[in-house]
């Protein structure tokens, strides 16, 4: 049941949002008015289930061609959306489930904020009907699905450099991919680190 609601609200988070990161052009981050865009294009880091903050964001992106595009907890989402007025819309979208199960189709209703800064939405879930043993047939919810605006940000100031991979490759400690050495850790005292004498 847990694992349903969890699912519902993350496909509710895509619908609502209809925003997709994928290679999809992330357009105008501004609010529209100046543009004539729309405010719901841009790049959105959503949540499906606002009420758990244990559940991982999303990423959505909604193009200025009524295209979205999103990367789901249950898999990549594709769709639709228009507008409904000037800071309203109504998103259509597929997510396809993992695991072969099949596409999920989320509905939603959405609104973003005056500041152009934040959505909040209300949808619901159809299932495939290869889950039918597992969810009803036909539309589940309504859920609630919030998001804010991914902005430009200028690069600040590296508090340290990237360190080289340990021995074992990026997966062999935490933040190694980064280079990140952990608090407090001496710095890397092999020959290879050390300058040519």
């Amino acid at each position: 049941m847990n694992r349903l609601i969890t699912l519902t609200r993350s496909l509710v988070v895509t619908a609502l949002l209809m925003l997709t990161p994928s290679a999809a052009v992330v357009l105008a981050q501004d609010d529209g008015d100046e543009t004539g865009r729309h405010p719901a294009v841009g790049a959105w880091i959503g949540d499906a289930t606002p009420q758990d903050p244990s559940d991982p964001e999303e990423l959505y992106v909604f193009s200025q061609d009524g295209t979205l595009h999103g990367f789901t907890n249950f898999g990549p989402a594709v769709g639709t959306w228009e507008p409904t007025g000037e800071r309203s819309l109504d998103v259509t979208f597929a997510v396809k489930l993992e695991g072969g199960a099949g596409l999920a189709m989320v509905r939603g209703s959405s609104e973003v904020a005056e500041d152009g800064q934040t959505v909040s939405s209300t949808y619901t879930v159809e299932f495939p009907a290869a889950l039918a043993g597992t969810f009803p047939e036909g539309q589940l919810g309504p859920g609630t699905f919030e998001a804010r605006r991914i902005n430009l940000e200028p690069m600040g100031e590296p508090v340290a450099p990237f360190a080289p991979l340990p021995p074992g490759g990026a997966g062999a400690s935490p933040g190694a991919s980064l280079g990140a050495s952990p608090p407090g850790a001496a710095p890397d005292a092999s020959p290879a680190a050390s300058p040519a004498a």
